[in-house]
């Protein structure tokens, strides 16, 4: 395997693993803030999981916590806009060929437009930044979840 490929796997990889473990409590919180009963709780989750994209999980739940819990949106709010506006990686990675570039620590997301090949570009050190962050948002997204469980 080249370095190319390592590269592209590992930045696949990690963002694609942080993305899912975001989705996976922002269905905990909107199913605890939608129902109170376990096994609601449940039925609730078996739909969001597969239904709902990540766009739509973060936007319900930063409209539903306005809406019955005013407090929590208060204080999360700045951070559930900075998730959606990241949100897009997620579907970069998933669904877009990448090129890496290691002599100039890029990655790029190859698409189509207007029949043309378009490049999308990144540094590695812009990626590992907005990873990093990712990280802190899932964290404020389990102090999230903690307080509706209360």
């Amino acid at each position: 395997m080249t370095d190319d490929e390592k590269n592209e796997y590992y930045f696949r990889g990690i963002f694609m693993s942080l993305f899912i473990d975001i989705e996976f409590v922002l269905g905990n919180v909107l199913s605890n803030i939608l129902a109170k009963d376990d096994d609601a709780i449940m039925n609730i989750l078996e739909f969001l999981t597969p239904s709902l994209l990540l766009d739509k999980k973060i936007t319900t739940t930063f409209n539903l916590l306005k809406k019955r819990h005013p407090p929590i949106h208060a204080k999360f709010k700045d951070e559930l806009n900075e998730l959606r506006d990241l949100a897009f990686l997620r579907n970069d990675f998933a669904h877009k060929r990448i090129e890496i570039d290691s002599n100039n620590q890029a990655l790029y997301f190859l698409k189509i437009e207007n029949s043309r090949s378009q490049k999308d570009s990144h540094l590695f050190s812009d990626l590992n930044t907005k990873f990093e962050r990712l990280k802190e948002l899932l964290k404020k997204i389990i102090e999230i979840e903690n307080e509706i469980a209360k």
